[in-house]
C-alpha cells in the first residue's frame, strides 16, 4: 500500500458537487463500484454486527433497491467481489475464518445466503474464499476466468461455482527452460489478451514481454526488451494498444561498462526496514537513470521504436537520495491525433537515527522513504516521431512513501487488488488511478490520512495543475472530471459525486 503524508498549503482549484447525495447510518461501510453501478454496504447502528444491508444506486446515487439481512453472530468484517453475474458478500470472523455468504444477482435479488460449504479441493478444482491480500499479486480474475502466474507456468482456471468460488483448470502453459525466480508479472489484458512481463535470471538477466490468449492458452509473442537501446534492464509499468500497435512505458537502467547483476537480493540483518521494506526477501534493487517509450507490433512483438528521456531536475536533494524510479501510471489517445503518457516520478531518502539491537550486534539505521518528486505528461505522436514532456514539480512534503511490495521489476499500478471490481474499505485500497478524456487527463493521489486531503493531477497539453480535495478524500475516479467522495459525520455515511471544473 501507498501512503501519501502532505501538507496542506496548496491551491484550491474550483470544484462543484452534483445535487445527488447519498446519506445512510452505516457501520464498518463499504463502497462498490461495478461498471456504472454503486454499492454502499455495512451494518446497521447498534445492531453488533447483525443486520447487514446493502444499497444498489445509479451512477447518479439513485436507490435502486435495498438488501437487508439478520446474519449470524460473530461476523466481525466482510468483502464483496464480483464473481461471474454475482456479487458475493463474505463475512469473517475475528479468527479471519469465513463465516456467512451472501450471493446477489445483478438485479439484487437473493441467490444464496447462508454458511458456505465448499466442495474439497481435487486435482482440477482450486478453492478461492474471494479475501484480499495485497501480498500475493500473482492471481488475477478476468470475469469468469483466474489467472494464476507462478515462476515457471500460468494456469488458467474457468469459474465452477461463483458463490464458494471454485475453480476448473481450464488449461497450463509450462515454461520448463527457463527460469523466471517470482518475477512474471501480468501488465494488464486488452480483449482477450493478456500481457505479461518476465524476468529471466539465468543464464543472463533478460526482461520478457509477451501475450497469451486467455482462452486457450497460445503464447502469440516473446519479446526481450531490454535489448533495444542498449539498455540494461527495463521494468514496464503501464500499456496501451491501439490498432496493430501496442505502446509500453517505464522505467530503465543503462550502465556504463559492466553489465548489471540483477540476482534477487535477500535483505537480511533488518536492511529490508533500512530499504523500505515490511519483507526481507527476495527483491532486486537497480539504480535507474530515466523513463522510457516503446512502441512494438500488436502481432509478431517486434520492437518498432524507443525513446528514452533522462530524469527531468527537481529543484530537490535528489543527488544525495539512493534510487530514482519513474512509474507510468497510464497512456492514453487524444482527441487531436496526439498520445499522452503520464509519469509518476519517485525518488528515496534515509531518515531517522541508527539504533543498536541489544545482543545482536547489528545497527538498525534510518527508515527509507519513497517521496513523490514530480509528474511528467509526456505528449507524443502516434508514429513516436515527435515528443513533447511536461513536468509539474511535487513541492508538498511526502513522507512514508511505502513501496513494500515492489522492487525494480514489480512496478506495475493497480496489481494490489486481484478482482476485476474494487472494494473500498475504511482505509479503501488505494484506488490510484490515470484517465483521460481525450483532452484532459487526471491522475489520482490517495492519501490515507483524515486529516490530510486527496489530490488530484490535472492535466492537458498545456499545463498541469493540482486539485485539493476535501478530507477525508476517499475518491475513486469514474472519468477524467468525476470522483466518489465519501464523508464521515458520526455514524452517518454520505457519498457524493464530486465535479471537477
Amino acid at each position: 500500500m501507498r501512503r501519501f503524508f502532505f501538507s496542506l498549503v496548496c491551491l484550491l482549484f474550483s470544484a462543484s458537487l452534483f445535487s445527488q447525495e447519498l446519506s445512510q447510518n452505516l457501520e464498518s461501510y463499504q463502497l462498490t463500484v461495478s461498471g456504472e453501478n454503486i454499492i454502499l454496504s455495512g451494518y446497521k447502528p447498534l445492531s453488533k454486527g447483525q443486520v447487514f444491508t446493502a444499497y444498489f444506486c445509479d451512477q447518479s446515487l439513485n436507490v435502486i433497491t435495498t438488501y437487508t439481512k439478520t446474519l449470524p453472530l460473530e461476523t466481525k468484517s466482510f468483502f464483496v467481489a464480483k464473481s461471474g453475474e454475482l456479487f458475493v458478500f463474505s463475512f469473517y470472523t475475528v479468527g479471519e475464518k469465513v463465516k456467512y455468504k451472501i450471493a446477489l444477482d445483478g438485479a439484487f435479488t437473493e441467490k444464496y445466503a447462508a454458511v458456505p460449504k465448499a466442495e474439497a479441493e481435487s486435482d482440477d478444482v482450486i478453492i478461492s474464499d474471494w479475501t484480499y491480500d495485497a501480498t500475493y499479486a500473482n492471481e488475477y480474475v478476468i470475469g469468469d476466468l483466474m489467472l494464476d502466474a507462478q515462476l515457471d507456468a500460468i494456469t488458467c482456471y474457468s469459474l465452477k461455482d461463483p458463490v464458494q468460488g471454485s475453480y476448473k483448470l481450464k488449461w497450463k502453459k509450462e515454461f520448463d527452460d527457463k527460469i523466471y525466480y517470482k518475477k512474471m508479472e501480468l501488465i494488464g489484458i486488452n480483449e482477450r489478451i493478456a500481457y505479461f512481463q518476465a524476468v529471466e535470471l539465468l543464464p543472463e538477466c533478460k526482461q520478457l514481454f509477451f501475450s497469451i490468449n486467455i482462452d486457450d492458452g497460445d503464447v502469440l509473442f516473446n519479446t526481450e526488451l531490454n535489448k533495444a537501446d542498449s539498455l540494461d534492464a527495463v521494468s514496464v509499468s503501464s500499456f496501451f494498444v491501439k490498432g496493430n500497435t501496442i505502446y509500453l512505458g517505464g522505467t530503465f537502467s543503462r550502465s556504463e561498462g559492466a553489465k548489471y547483476d540483477f540476482k534477487p537480493t535477500i535483505l537480511d540483518n533488518m536492511d529490508n526496514l533500512r530499504r523500505g521494506f515490511d519483507e526481507p526477501s527476495p527483491y532486486i534493487i537497480a539504480a535507474t537513470d530515466g523513463y522510457f517509450l516503446m512502441s512494438i507490433d500488436a502481432k509478431s512483438g517486434a520492437i518498432q521504436k524507443m525513446k528514452t528521456f533522462n530524469f527531468p531536475p527537481i529543484d530537490k536533494v535528489v543527488d544525495d537520495r539512493d534510487y530514482r524510479l519513474a512509474v507510468c501510471q497510464g497512456i492514453a489517445t487524444l482527441s487531436d491525433g496526439k498520445m499522452v503518457a503520464f509519469y509518476e516520478l519517485l525518488s528515496t531518502s534515509f531518515s531517522g537515527i541508527s539504533i543498536g539491537s541489544m545482543g545482536s550486534g547489528s545497527n538498525v539505521g534510518g527508515m527509507l522513504k519513497w517521496e513523490t518528486d514530480g509528474f511528467t505528461s509526456l505528449i507524443f505522436s502516434s508514429d513516436m516521431s515527435t515528443f513533447d514532456p511536461t513536468t509539474l514539480v511535487w513541492d508538498e512534503e511526502t513522507s512514508d512513501y511505502d513501496l513494500t511490495d515492489y522492487d525494480f521489476f514489480s512496478l506495475a499500478p493497480l496489481q494490489e487488488v486481484p478482482h476485476d471490481y474494487c472494494t473500498l474499505g475504511n482505509d479503501g485500497c488505494y484506488p490510484e488511478a490515470f484517465t483521460c478524456d481525450g483532452t484532459n487527463w487526471v491522475f489520482h493521489l490517495r492519501s490515507d490520512d483524515k486529516l490530510i486531503p486527496d489530490y488530484l493531477i490535472r492535466g492537458n497539453e498545456s499545463e498541469m495543475k493540482p486539485l485539493k480535495l476535501l478530507p477525508p478524500g476517499l475518491v475513486l475516479l469514474r472519468d477524467v472530471h468525476t470522483g466518489i467522495q465519501i464523508k464521515e459525520a458520526g455514524q452517518s455515511v454520505k457519498v457524493k459525486i464530486v465535479t471537477v471544473n
